[in-house]
This record gives C-alpha cells, sequence and structure tokens, in this order.
C-alpha cells in the first residue's frame, strides 16, 4: 500500500530520511507495478519521487533491494490483512487470496520480478498467503493441495482481466470472483475444507 508521507507538504520535496525512504518506495512500487523492476531506471524512481538519485543508493544500496523493501512492505500488509480478516471470518482456503486480491500493485510487481527472472527466495522472507494456507507440519499431499490451490488463485489475482475477456464472463467484478470461488469449491472441494 502507498504510503502517506509524514510531516509533508503536498508539493514539497520530501525532507529526512524516512519521508525520502516512503517517497521513494511508494514511487518505485507505482512504476515497478506499471513497467516492472527491470524497465525502470534509479534516475525515474527518484524524479517521481522529488528527490536526488543518490538516495536511491544512500537509503537503499541498489534498485534490487529498493525492490525488495516494496515487496517486504506490503507482503507485511498482506499478512496484517490476513491475520485480521482469518480472525474476524475463520474462512480459508481460495477466500484467502480473495481476500488481498484488491494488492494488485503486489501481484502485478511480484509477477513483473519473476518473469525478469528474479528468484521467489531473493525477493521474499516469507509467505503469508501460502505460510496461512499449509499450517503447522504439513504433510507432502497438504503441499501439493496448496500449491495447486496456489497456482488457481495467483493464476486468477495476476490474470483476472484477460481470463474475463477472453472467457465473455461480463459482469460486475465481485459478482465474477464470487461465482468462481462458488464453482472451484464445487468442483474441487478441497479448496475450502482445508483450513
Amino acid at each position: 500500500m502507498l504510503s502517506d508521507t509524514p510531516n509533508a507538504t503536498p508539493g514539497t520535496p520530501p525532507r529526512g530520511r524516512e519521508e525520502v525512504k516512503i517517497a521513494l518506495r511508494d514511487a518505485a512500487a507505482v512504476l515497478f507495478a506499471e513497467r516492472g523492476a527491470a524497465a525502470v531506471s534509479v534516475r525515474e524512481i527518484a524524479a517521481r519521487a522529488g528527490v536526488n538519485h543518490g538516495l536511491v543508493h544512500r537509503h537503499f544500496g541498489s534498485k534490487e533491494a529498493l525492490l525488495r523493501e516494496v515487496l517486504a512492505e506490503q507482503v507485511a500488509e498482506i499478512a496484517d490483512r490476513l491475520s485480521t480478516r482469518s480472525a474476524e471470518s475463520g474462512g480459508g482456503g481460495f477466500e484467502g487470496f480473495q481476500r488481498v486480491a484488491d494488492q494488485s500493485a503486489y501481484w502485478q510487481i511480484l509477477a513483473r520480478a519473476l518473469l525478469d527472472g528474479s528468484a521467489p527466495e531473493e525477493l521474499q522472507a516469507s509467505f503469508p498467503v501460502i505460510e496461512q494456507r499449509l499450517g503447522q507440519s504439513p504433510d507432502e499431499e497438504r503441499r501439493l493441495d496448496v500449491a495447486i490451490e496456489s497456482a488457481l488463485a495467483l493464476g486468477w489475482l495476476v490474470f483476472e482481466r484477460y481470463v474475463v475477456h477472453a472467457t465473455g464472463l461480463e459482469g460486475e467484478r465481485d459478482e465474477i470472483r464470487g461465482r468462481m470461488l462458488r464453482r472451484a469449491s464445487e468442483r474441487l472441494g478441497w479448496l475450502d475444507a482445508k483450513a
């Protein structure tokens, strides 16, 4: 999620370490989601943030480290959202992915980074959606179920617009997602049965 820059006046360049770091992370998140980290320069990120490009290196070390920090911030928000909503609803399965579907910048950044050749272990230290689904001490069958469930959900999250258009599914986005969730649950009963 893009942060509100503390103590900054609109139109004023960010000042101070924290304001600059927040501005750089926010600018990078937008650009990485739009074009992918490989297609974005440090100078573009700094220009969008309204700071000197040397500050990217001063505060993050490299564009790759900035990418990891952007993803880590968004992963932390997803983990918080999952734990809050799980406690409220007790729901699991594909609904867990549904809960974080509006984190489209995260999914776009992640997909682009993976397509550009980044290794998952270099991008993230934790995987809260997957970890929640695996539960405590999962066996190999549970891991396979979660892998299949994850592939379906991630495919939907990344390619939803394409799939809806290509298949001719018309209608309200939430209604289409709800229908898909019900159908997946009916056809693949394990999706929600193993919270």
